[in-house]
């Protein structure tokens, strides 16, 4: 599977389960224009907000690594007390998110 593929299936599912009815809120975080006002290479793929939290979620294939710039941004993004992990899969993604909602895995970083 494709990450494009990945993150319209993670970002349609939270949306649809519980973007509709305000539990959270979830953008996707566009990054492949390289040269574009505001956008910072290496930005994560999704940003969700639960709880007053902010949340950054990479999503990855079952062997795709981060690059160096989206090392630097996690690196940055956890400096300033954000959550930031690596996702791989649309079930690991779904535990990650039922887990903040329910208040488990604030710092969860894979």
């Amino acid at each position: 599977m494709k990450e494009k593929t990945l993150q319209s299936q993670c970002f349609q599912w939270a949306q649809n389960e519980f973007g509709i009815r305000g539990e959270l809120l979830i953008h996707a975080i566009p990054n492949e224009v390289v040269f574009h006002p505001g956008l910072l290479p290496g930005a994560a793929d999704l940003f969700i907000a639960v709880k007053g939290r902010g949340h950054y979620v990479e999503l990855k294939t079952a062997t795709g690594r981060q690059s160096r710039a989206q090392r630097l941004f996690e690196e940055k993004a956890k400096a300033q007390g954000m959550s930031y992990v690596v996702i791989r899969s649309l079930s690991e993604f779904k535990s990650y998110v039922i887990n903040l909602l329910s208040g488990k895995n604030e710092q969860h970083n894979l």
